[in-house]
């Protein structure tokens, strides 16, 4: 996921504002001290960076 945030020169701050999702959340999933998110938090990790959710986790 973060690549896909670099892509779009997002700060994690930036991309949480975008989908509504906590950058301490972010930042759990980029480091992958969170690897099951809940659907929603996915769902909206997508859209605000334009993918499908597969995409997202499997950039």
């Amino acid at each position: 996921m973060q690549e896909l945030r670099w892509k779009h020169g997002w700060s994690e701050e930036r991309l949480a504002m975008e989908s509504g999702v906590s950058r301490s959340t972010i930042c759990r999933l980029e480091n992958q001290k969170d690897i099951n998110p809940k659907i929603e938090v996915a769902f909206k990790l997508a859209n605000a960076l334009d993918v499908s959710v597969e995409e997202l986790f499997f950039w």
